[in-house]
């Protein structure tokens, strides 16, 4: 059997929802359209295997699997952002110690 897990832009998905706390305000953040962004909202909720949010009057209200989930979610987002920016500054760095290197060489010959 296939084990089905929840992809990164589900997560970023659903601490999008909670933080926003609508549907069109998290679309639009995640740069999707609505549908597209109910049919993340399902697939996510088929996947835990439980509803997350009800709609009401005023946006999303999490409920007790929601928040845990969206409170997750939220930390291995950040996690995930801080690893690229740490990544890419050691690429970065690494880039610069090479064009230094090729220039030191360089102004020996």
């Amino acid at each position: 059997m296939k084990a089905h897990y929840l992809k990164l832009n589900q997560l970023r998905f659903i601490a999008a929802l909670k933080r926003r706390g609508k549907l069109s305000l998290a679309a639009e953040e995640m740069n999707i359209s609505q549908p597209a962004a109910s049919r993340t909202l399902a697939d996510i909720e088929a996947l835990v295997g439980r509803q997350i949010c009800t709609r009401n009057a005023h946006g999303f209200v999490f409920n007790e699997f929601g928040d845990v989930l969206a409170a997750r979610a939220s930390r291995v987002v950040a996690e995930v952002d801080v690893a690229q920016i740490a990544v890419a500054a050691a690429v970065a760095a690494a880039v610069a110690v090479v064009v230094t290197d090729a220039n030191c060489r360089s102004f020996k010959q």
